[in-house]
């Protein structure tokens, strides 16, 4: 008779669940630092928040215009504005344990992953999602060069084309010239 087998009884996972569980590859040094524009405003944001909570007085309105109402009508919030910072340094902590475990995956050096951890403490979100994503691994980057030089090979095969067509005589069949 015919042996049936149940479909849950199979104990191997399919082939492209487990090339999906595959960590990228990237370089063992891999770092890339934020982008300055959100270096600053992070740090800004954080440091107005600070100042606020210490001492809304420090924020001049001569110097800071509207901000400075704002901090005003914050600080009468105190409790709220102290519980916005422990979750804001909680969240950014949290991230950088994420970093870390992705810096793991991707079996990064040690300094590197020293790197990615302070850069994600201090700039969160917008460092992580750098790590978690990263724009070129190792091998586009290889297949990229690859395609480089098959496209300077072709424009060498196209100049030998024209000299040996001057030298012989012939009109050069060229795409700029048509």
């Amino acid at each position: 008779m015919w042996s049936t087998i149940s479909p849950l009884t199979h104990t191997h996972p399919p082939t492209h669940l487990n090339n999906m569980a595959k960590a990228r590859k990237v370089a063992a040094n891999y770092f890339k630092i934020v982008n300055p524009i959100f270096m600053i405003l992070t740090a800004a944001a954080l440091a107005f928040l600070v100042v606020t909570y210490v001492d809304h007085k420090l924020i001049k309105p001569d110097l800071f215009g509207p901000i400075a109402g704002y901090a005003e009508i914050v600080s009468q919030y105190r409790f709220y504005l102290k519980i916005s910072l422990l979750a804001i340094a909680a969240m950014h902590l949290l991230e950088a344990l994420v970093a870390v475990y992705k810096c793991y995956k991707y079996r990064l050096n040690t300094l590197t992953t020293i790197a990615w951890t302070i850069q994600t403490v201090l700039f969160g979100l917008f460092s992580l999602i750098i790590l978690l994503w990263p724009s070129k691994g190792k091998s586009q980057q290889q297949q990229g060069k690859q395609q480089q030089k098959q496209k300077s090979g072709g424009k060498q095969k196209q100049q030998q084309n024209n000299k040996k067509a001057k030298q012989s005589g012939k009109p050069s069949k060229s795409r700029k010239d048509d």
